[in-house]
Order: structure tokens, then C-alpha cells, then sequence
């Protein structure tokens, strides 16, 4: 017994020795991870807030989660955000692995790490300061490019972690840093959203930071520092300055990049086609994690907590497959390139799928479809290494060409789905204004003899009862609203949101004027909630803008919030009670003259002149 203990303990004592970088990759790709999802958030907020200046607006989740114009502000951010990180980040990758080679391998770790350090900085002040342009959230992408970025950083991690580990026993460690990936990857993922719930942005910020510094100093205090090799230190004891030895190096590394390339061999149209496929492989990679969260919002109306939990699980079913399925497969004698064919049609499978989601449950279902994503760049880098010398597999292969591609074309393929993304959305924005502006074609006759049917419908399900008393109930419901316009007072809901009702008592004249119509005067549900449309006819030669507020915009979703309303015209808005407690509530529908050159209707009501007003009815009772 004390012999097994004995041996157990060794192993043991040989495992937490050999431990080198592992924890410090898992901790930062769990803040990486989380940083993800809760930075698409604050983009959508931030931008929100500083077109619409509106909280209420941009609180209504319905409202933001369709407005084409927003999802174009938020990936043309993040194409900047991508070009912030690209471009300084080239030049800097080279020269951190150079002097990875000649001086020091865990100063290229902590330079990258200080990037995001500082970063994380920026992102408190700008989380904090949440009226600040969202352009100034880039500044942290220009730190971390300047200092190498997210792609350096794991490419010198994997160097110090490989230089530290014999050739026998590199792909058990291999596999310890996959592992790392993927758990840092899953918790980082299913914990983003609830963490960003709990803590808000700032203080999810501030979280990062301090798991940011925890992971500098492990690297300063635990990772042991690896020597060059007898070569590098001669050129190290040389007259010449660290910047000239640095300079030479990235030059004899880029060197080091063209030979493999263009060197005479059978192999090189095989290794130019392996190369390709790479950098396809990260096109379709990177772009759906780039538009991937902007669709699944648009589609679902999915916040990063969803979003979070959606690929955290996604990640976890592909950890589990690499480090699993992958070994067993290829024990039994599979080769990389079947291996590869077999995940990219599961891949292709799981894009098309989701292409079509419509429901939340069908997205989680198609999260185990992309169990076997990773196996495509695993195949290919396994393939690439078999195209070449065996003195090439080393520093020139894949710490010249793999690791500069991934570092490289990461972020450059990343910017072509979102440029993509954002031609689209600008496209949709312009046919929507375009067709709204279209006057009285047909297509909008044949619109309006559709929303009337709808009306006329919807008032003879009513029965003859409610007919009897429709009159009525029209009468008392504009005693209410010339009640509630000629009132001077700000009216507080149930919920504490202030509607404003800054109109004076000729308001009522005002609204005369405008001559819009209502149809119907009031809105009835269940308790279980609904979605019901209103109609607003404008019956003038004159354009409107059209604002709509509510008295609880934690039950009711309204869409659009803000609209025209096109001379002779009439605008369908949808209106979704969810589930609660059967109560009255109330619509307001603010209305401002616009002018056929305005492009958002919002800008009608920038203004602080007292804008004539509708008042709706909500009213909804126990079944």
C-alpha cells in the first residue's frame, strides 16, 4: 500500500512539474471568451445610445434587435475593430517570435498580455462613461494590436509550452493545450451573459482585469524562463544591439518562409493546396464568429447570455470530439483527409441548418452538428506537415508559415464577412426607406386593403356584443386621451419609466391638425399575452414621424418604435404583450411633421417642443 502511494505521489509530482503555460492559456481564454460576447453587447448598447440618444428605445429589445441601421453601426465596428487589431499586430508578431528565438521566451508572452491589460482599462472607463462615442472602444483594439494581439499571444504560448517539452512526449502536450482551449473556451462562453447580468458592463470589465493580472503574474512567478539554443546565444554575445539582432532574425525568418514555399519538391502543389484550404477553412471560421452573434439577434432576438450558453455548448461537444473522438479515429488507422471530409460536411450540415433557425431550441439542437469543426484544422495541419522535410516540421514550418497565417489571416478574413454584413444591412435600411417613401403605388394599396381586411376581421371575432358597445367604448377612450393631453403633469407607470406628456392644452388642436386616426381605440389580451397590430392612418398631404412610447416596456415589445407615416397612407405597428399579471396600461403615439429629405424619423423629435399625442388603452384580464 505505501509502495502505490508512493508511486501515485510521484506521478503526481511529475505532472504538476511538467506543467508549464497550460493554466495561464486556459485562464486567458476564459476571459477572451467571456470579453467576446459582452463586447457585441456594449457595441449594440453604445451605439444604440448615441444614435437614438433614447434609454427607453434602446431597452426595448424588439425595437433594437430589428433595426437594420443598428446592426450596420454595430459590424461596421467590428470591422474596424478588426482592422485596429490586423494591422499594427503583422509586424508585431514577427518580431516577438524573433525574439522569442534570441532572447527570452516569456517576455513575448507578458508584452501581449500587457496590451490587453491596458485595454481592459479602456473598456471600464468607456463602459462607465456610457454616453462616450463607441468609436473610442477601439482604443483597446489598437493596444493589443500594437503589442501582438490575441493570436500572437497563443502562438508564444504554444512555442514556450513546445520548447519546453521533448519530441517524444509533444503530443501528450498537444493535446493538455487543446484542452486547455476548450475548457477555457466552454466557461468562458456559458458564463459571459450571466456574469455581464449580474455584474453589468462595468464590473464585468474590472473582473477581467483582475483575472488578467492574476494570469501576468503566473507567467512572471511560475513559467520558468527557456534559454536559446547554442546558436542564438552566439549571435546573442555579438557587438551588435538587441534591435539589430531582432531585425536580422525576423528577416531570416521571412527568408525561412519563401524557401519553404518555392522550394523544388513533388509535394508543393499538394502543400500550396493545403495552405489554401487552411485559409478558407479560417474564412468560414472566423467570419460566422464574426456575424454569427448579429444574426442569432436579429433571428431570435438573443442577448450574450443566450449567445453565450448557445456556443459555450457548441464548444464543449468540439473539445470533447478533439481530444476523444480524433485519437480513437486515428489509432484505428483513419487517414487526416477523411477525417477532414467528414467534418467539413457535418459543418456544412450545421451551417445550412442554422441558416433556417426560427426558435431557440432548434439552435441548441444544432450545436452537436459542429462537434467535429475542429477536426478540419487538426487534418489540415497534420496533412501540411507530410508535405515537407522533416528538418522543415520545426521553426521554419510551423513557427513561420502555421503560425503567421493563423495570425495573420485571422483577422483579415474576419474583416470580409463584416464588410459583407454591412453592405447588407445598408442595402435592407436603403430598400426599407425606399419603399416607404414610394407614395401611393399599388403595392401599398394592395397593403392597406390587407391591414383593413385585418381590421375588419378582428372587429366581427368581437361578436354582436361588442359591437353594440364599440361606440362607447370609442367615446370614452378620446375623453381619455383629451383627458390625458390636456393634463400638464408627467405621467409615472407601474414600472417607474416616466412617460412624457409635455403638451399643453391646445395639444388637442394640434392633433386636429395632424388629422392621423387610430385603428382600433384600444387593445384587449388575456393574461397570457398576445400579439395584436395598431393601425395609424395619415390622411394628409403632409409626412409624419411617429414615436411610440409605453407604460411598460418590461411586458410590452412594440415594432417599430419610431416610423413614417407616409401622406394618404397607413402604418402597421405590432404590438407583443407577454405573459403577466392582467392590469391596464397604456400606448402613447407622438406624432411630429417630417420632411420628405429626413431619413430617420427620430430626428422629428430631437427637439423639446411639445409634440401632439394618441393615447392607446392596454388592457388585459384573467380569463
Amino acid at each position: 500500500m505505501t509502495m502505490r502511494c508512493n508511486v501515485t505521489s510521484n506521478s503526481v509530482l511529475r505532472f504538476v512539474k511538467s506543467v508549464s503555460v497550460e493554466p495561464a492559456l486556459a485562464l486567458y481564454i476564459f476571459t477572451a471568451f467571456i470579453k467576446y460576447p459582452v463586447f457585441q453587447a456594449l457595441l449594440y448598447d453604445k451605439s444604440c445610445i448615441t444614435r437614438y440618444n433614447d434609454p427607453a428605445l434602446c431597452a426595448n429589445a424588439s425595437a433594437i434587435y430589428k433595426d437594420k441601421q443598428l446592426q450596420g453601426d454595430e459590424q461596421r465596428l467590428m470591422l474596424f475593430s478588426s482592422l485596429c487589431l490586423l494591422l499594427p499586430s503583422i509586424p508585431t508578431a514577427l518580431l516577438l517570435g524573433s525574439l522569442s528565438d534570441i532572447w527570452s521566451a516569456k517576455i513575448p508572452i507578458l508584452i501581449p498580455l500587457l496590451g490587453v491589460i491596458a485595454g481592459d482599462v479602456n473598456y471600464i472607463i468607456q463602459s462607465t462613461y456610457f454616453w462616450m462615442n463607441p468609436r473610442w472602444l477601439l482604443l483597446s483594439d489598437i493596444f493589443s494590436g500594437f503589442t501582438g494581439g490575441y493570436a500572437t499571444l497563443m502562438g508564444m504560448m504554444f512555442s514556450c509550452s513546445m520548447k519546453q517539452t521533448d519530441s517524444v512526449h509533444r503530443g501528450r502536450r498537444m493535446a493538455i493545450l487543446e484542452g486547455s482551449i476548450g475548457i477555457g473556451a466552454t466557461l468562458g462562453f456559458a458564463l459571459s451573459g450571466i456574469i455581464r447580468e449580474c455584474l453589468g458592463y462595468s464590473m464585468t470589465f474590472v473582473l477581467l482585469l483582475a483575472l488578467r493580472v492574476l494570469c501576468f503574474v503566473y507567467v512572471v512567478a511560475i513559467v520558468h524562463e527557456i534559454k536559446p539554443d547554442k546558436l542564438q546565444q552566439q549571435l546573442s554575445r555579438s557587438k551588435h544591439c538587441l534591435l539589430i539582432r531582432l531585425l536580422r532574425t525576423t528577416y531570416h525568418r521571412l527568408i525561412d518562409v519563401y524557401k519553404v514555399l518555392t522550394d523544388s519538391r513533388p509535394s508543393r502543389p499538394i502543400l500550396w493546396l493545403i495552405l489554401t484550404a487552411f485559409a478558407v477553412e479560417i474564412l468560414s471560421f472566423s467570419g460566422v464568429n464574426a456575424i454569427q452573434y448579429s444574426f442569432l439577434r436579429y433571428k431570435l432576438n438573443w442577448n450574450d447570455k443566450q449567445y453565450g450558453w448557445y456556443k459555450g455548448l457548441g464548444y464543449a461537444f468540439s473539445t470533447l470530439a478533439v481530444l476523444s473522438i480524433y485519437p480513437l479515429m486515428k489509432s484505428r488507422g483513419i487517414k487526416d483527409m477523411l477525417l477532414c471530409s467528414v467534418a467539413l460536411i457535418t459543418k456544412i450540415i450545421s451551417l445550412v441548418a442554422l441558416a433556417f433557425v426560427f426558435i431557440d431550441w432548434y439552435a441548441y439542437l444544432t450545436t452537436p452538428l459542429s462537434a467535429l469543426n475542429r477536426f478540419i484544422a487538426t487534418s489540415i495541419r497534420a496533412c501540411a506537415s507530410q508535405t515537407v522535410d522533416v528538418v522543415e516540421q520545426g521553426g521554419k514550418f510551423y513557427h513561420s508559415i502555421y503560425h503567421s497565417a493563423s495570425t495573420y489571416t485571422d483577422e483579415l478574413h474576419t474583416s470580409l464577412p463584416l464588410l459583407t454584413a454591412i453592405i447588407f444591412f445598408e442595402f435592407k435600411s436603403g430598400k426599407v426607406s425606399r419603399s416607404s417613401k414610394s407614395g401611393s403605388g399599388s403595392g401599398t394599396t394592395t397593403s392597406s386593403s390587407r391591414r383593413n381586411k385585418l381590421s375588419q376581421q378582428r372587429q366581427t371575432q368581437k361578436g354582436s356584443a361588442a359591437s353594440s358597445s364599440h361606440s362607447h367604448k370609442r367615446q370614452q377612450s378620446n375623453e381619455d386621451s383629451n383627458r390625458s393631453v390636456s393634463s400638464s403633469q408627467r405621467e409615472v407607470p407601474a414600472n417607474n419609466n416616466p412617460v412624457d406628456n409635455n403638451n399643453n392644452n391646445n395639444d388637442s388642436n394640434n392633433m386636429n391638425k395632424n388629422d392621423l386616426r387610430m385603428d382600433p381605440v384600444e387593445l384587449r389580451w388575456s393574461s397570457r399575452g398576445g400579439l395584436q397590430k395598431v393601425f395609424i392612418k395619415n390622411p394628409t398631404s403632409e409626412r409624419r414621424a411617429i414615436k411610440v412610447k409605453c407604460s411598460d416596456n418590461n411586458l410590452y415589445r412594440v415594432n417599430p418604435v419610431y416610423s413614417f407615416v407616409e401622406p394618404n397612407q397607413i402604418l402597421s405597428i405590432d404590438v407583443l404583450r407577454q405573459v403577466g399579471e392582467a392590469k391596464v396600461d397604456k400606448m402613447v403615439f407622438l406624432a411630429a411633421q417630417a420632411t420628405a429629405q429626413d431619413d430617420h424619423p427620430s430626428g422629428a423629435f430631437q427637439t423639446n417642443e411639445p409634440k401632439p399625442m394618441m393615447v392607446l388603452p392596454l388592457i388585459a384580464v384573467n380569463e
